[in-house]
Formats: C-alpha cells, sequence, structure tokens
C-alpha cells in the first residue's frame, strides 16, 4: 500500500518547482498525494490540520526563504504536534543557501532531489 504524503512548501517562493517534484514522487510509484500547501492556503487551520493527520509522510520541500516562511513554520509545528516526521528535500540547485524550517532540529538532514533519494526513501517508508 502507498504512502500518504503531504507536501509542504514556501508558497511564495518554491510554487515554481513544487509540480515537478510531486511528478517525480510519481515515479515512484509509492506515494499517493493527499496535500500540498496551497490546496488550503491556511483560511482554515482545522482543514491543514485534518489533512496532515491523514497523511503517512510529511514533506517539507526546502528553498531559500523556507526558514522564514510563514505557512511552512505553521505546517511543520502541526506536524510535529501530530507526532510525525518531518522530511526535508532540498528543491534549489545551491543546498548550501537552502534553509530547512526554523522549527527543525539541529541533527536534522536535508536530502537532496534526486530520483536515486526518492527511492531509497520509498524503500525506507514501504
Amino acid at each position: 500500500m502507498n504512502k500518504k504524503v503531504y507536501v509542504c512548501y514556501d508558497i511564495n517562493n518554491d510554487y515554481d518547482i513544487v509540480i515537478s517534484f510531486i511528478n517525480d514522487l510519481y515515479l515512484t510509484n509509492a506515494v499517493d498525494l493527499v496535500a500540498t500547501s496551497s490546496d488550503l492556503l491556511f483560511e482554515d487551520i482545522e482543514g491543514v490540520k485534518s489533512m496532515i493527520n491523514k497523511s503517512d509522510l510529511f514533506i517539507v520541500l526546502c528553498g531559500y526563504h523556507t526558514n522564514i516562511s510563514k505557512n511552512v513554520t505553521i505546517e511543520s509545528e502541526i506536524a510535529e504536534a501530530l507526532g510525525k516526521e518531518n522530511l526535508y528535500i532540498n528543491c534549489r540547485y545551491n543546498r548550501y543557501k537552502t534553509n530547512a524550517p526554523k522549527n527543525a532540529k539541529d541533527t536534522s538532514i536535508i536530502y537532496q532531489w534526486s530520483k536515486e533519494n526518492l527511492m531509497l526513501l520509498k524503500e525506507k517508508y514501504q
């Protein structure tokens, strides 16, 4: 059975890349998308909680401004409160300038976005 995934990203700065990432996720044949950040736009926090709660995996696409993104912070805090593990994926070319959300742990790893790493995630979370 495929894992249900919620993809969190900075809706103001990383919208251009999320569709490509979701397409790559589908190519792994490992996940079913539950929702993305832009699906709810935070007018209904209970709706956000519900969608995150329905997911098995909570993925944060990390870009240049993820650490100051209000929506990413809210979603990450909700996921953490619900006991979801945050998986961080670099969605930009320069991995040294990408940032995890400000509530990320110091031990958090930002994985490089590659088909190989997505397949490893598939194996880890199946």
